[in-house]
């Protein structure tokens, strides 16, 4: 994990005739959590969070994989029991799958000895 870098983002999507990106544009969403166990809203807008451990900060991680023999981190979440978000760019790339895939929620802020510290796929 020490030597892993960021993963290279993919490469701008070409313009269309009139120069504008082919990319969708807008403005950032929001959604509000369902749950009752989150920080108070506002609490982490600035720098770390506080308590990384409480919803919904716990299902976000990083993510740590291998890419044409490279170590690379990108980041994900955890959207439902076995299933993660994060960018295909993350999981596949020139043509192959990424290895190595570990996913560490809360990173760094679990101990190893927390049974959620890592999960990885078979």
């Amino acid at each position: 994990m020490a030597k892993a870098i960021p993963v290279p983002l993919p490469k701008e999507p070409k313009k269309d005739q009139l120069g504008k990106s082919a990319a969708p544009t807008g403005p950032a969403g929001h959604t509000q959590a369902a749950r009752g166990d989150q920080a108070a809203p506002g609490e982490n807008d600035k720098g770390a969070v506080s308590a990384p451990l409480t919803y919904p900060y716990r299902t976000c991680g990083k993510l740590f994989f291998t890419q044409n023999g490279s170590d690379y981190a990108g980041s994900a979440s955890l959207v439902a029991p076995h299933l993660l978000l994060t960018a295909g760019h993350c999981v596949f790339n020139a043509g192959a799958w990424s290895t190595n895939v570990a996913f560490y929620p809360s990173y760094p802020s679990r101990g190893s000895s927390d049974a959620n510290y890592k999960f990885t796929y078979n």
